[in-house]
């Protein structure tokens, strides 16, 4: 096998892809609404917004 041939089927690749989406959507979620939100909030925008994302990809894998 090439050395940078990708392995497209690594779960380690998914959990990484997630963990960055994940750090996103807590960007996102910064970016509109700062420090203002309590721990609670935080997490469940980060949440709500991390949903969308993967929503998001899905339908553009789809099409």
């Amino acid at each position: 096998m090439n050395k940078n041939q990708l392995i497209t089927n690594d779960p380690s690749d998914e959990l990484d892809h997630l963990i960055h989406l994940h750090i996103k959507a807590m960007g996102m979620v910064t970016s509109i609404y700062g420090s203002f939100l309590s721990h609670e909030e935080f997490m469940d925008k980060t949440e709500e917004f991390f949903c969308e994302l993967l929503e998001k990809e899905k339908n553009q894998n789809l099409a």
